[in-house]
């Protein structure tokens, strides 16, 4: 079973601008571990998806 690349790509990226809720959130109540976390998790996303745009 394949998956299909740009839905994936679709649903990774929906999931790090709802890190980046989860992030502002965690801020607001004092838990910057937990904020460090999924600031970290959406700059992993972000570049991996930015990779194959630096080889083309």
């Amino acid at each position: 079973m394949g998956y299909d690349k740009d839905q994936l790509a679709k649903h990774r990226l929906a999931r790090a601008y709802e890190s980046i809720e989860d992030a502002k959130l965690a801020i607001e109540n004092n838990r910057l571990f937990n904020a460090e976390n999924r600031i970290y998790y959406t700059i992993l996303v972000f570049t991996v998806r930015q990779l194959p745009r630096m080889h083309e």
